[in-house]
């Protein structure tokens, strides 16, 4: 019910916190008791009494002040359903509309991000290089933050960057090396939809290197944004990262 009351006048009284533990909550709602000489309404919040005079109440939800009370059990369940549908809530609703978002949510990501194989590898590294990514693909957001840094995918020709020592002296055009390489971010990189992002990297941890067909890869562990949200990455994610991280 509060969350979809922000349609209504409620929105400024229960916003003015950015979070209200649900704890707090019931604990507001159980202890609350209305005196009706006094026109108070008294009330527990983290274990301290106070109170908020029903004017104060009235005005914070942008109502009038009636001078009559409501008698709760004279509302029957059928209105109470009818409320919560006229605020536009219904369940099974919200709970079909959040999967359907999900579901178009990584149909999008999917299309801007098709998956790296040796097919398209070979065409966009190799026979076409002239195929560059410097450009926004999911963001046109100016302002470069920890939440939203600049949209530029990196570019195909990554994958052929020498990043390990045992092949760093092969030339670019060694057919060989290349198809060891390819195969191995092929084989050992997550999809990009779930490494490229908008939020930067904001601490980073540095795990023991490993061998991996023939080749030194290294494990890290990532966080991004301002929530410092975790994500675990190898060296064979990097051609599929934002450059700035």
């Amino acid at each position: 019910m509060i969350e979809y009351l922000r349609f209504l006048p409620l929105d400024q009284a229960l916003t003015i916190a950015e979070s209200i533990p649900l704890i707090h909550l019931s604990k507001e709602f159980s202890t609350a008791y209305y005196v009706l000489v006094d026109k108070v309404i008294n009330f527990e919040v983290n274990s301290r009494k106070t109170s908020i005079t029903k004017a104060r109440f009235c005005k914070m939800l942008g109502f009038g002040m009636p001078d009559g009370l409501v008698d709760p059990n004279s509302i029957s369940l059928v209105d109470l359903i009818h409320m919560f549908n006229q605020l536009a809530y219904n369940e099974l609703e919200a709970q079909e509309k959040e999967a359907m978002d999900a579901k178009v949510t990584l149909k999008t990501h999917e299309s801007l991000f098709p998956p790296w194989t040796m097919e398209r590898i070979l065409n966009e590294v190799v026979n076409n290089p002239i195929l560059h990514w410097f450009k926004p693909m999911v963001s046109f957001e100016l302002v470069n933050s920890v939440d939203s840094q600049f949209d530029f995918p990196v570019t195909p020709r990554s994958f052929l960057f020498r990043c390990f020592e045992q092949i760093e002296k092969a030339p670019l055009s060694d057919y060989h090396v290349n198809h060891k390489f390819f195969s191995f971010y092929i084989n050992y990189e997550k999809p990009q939809l779930q490494i490229w992002s908008l939020q930067m990297m904001v601490a980073i941890k540095v795990y023991a290197p490993f061998s991996v067909d023939g080749l030194i890869n290294v494990k890290f562990k990532g966080y991004k944004g301002s929530i410092r949200t975790e994500f675990d990455f190898t060296l064979a994610n990097l051609p599929c990262m934002n450059p700035n991280d």
